[in-house]
């Protein structure tokens, strides 16, 4: 299974309210391909809603290290940080 069918059925996953499936698949894709923002983006949706902000912060941290040109994960993470 490639990373887009993965993403998309963690999509459908989060949508029908099984967040934490959701989220187990996200983070399978984001193994697979670490600077995938759009699984990278879900997964911070899905932490948020779980009240994980911890990982979050880590999650974002992670994507900046592979991508710290990032504008809107910059942001993202400044926010997190400040509250």
């Amino acid at each position: 299974m490639n990373t887009d069918t993965i993403r998309e059925r963690a999509f459908r996953l989060w949508e029908t309210g099984k967040k934490e499936k959701a989220w187990q698949l996200l983070l399978k894709t984001l193994e697979l391909r670490p600077d995938d923002r759009l699984a990278g983006r879900k997964c911070a949706e899905i932490l948020k809603s779980l009240h994980r902000f911890e990982d979050i912060l880590k999650l974002c941290a992670s994507f900046l290290n592979l991508k710290p040109d990032d504008i809107e994960i910059k942001k993202s993470l400044k926010r997190l940080k400040t509250g």
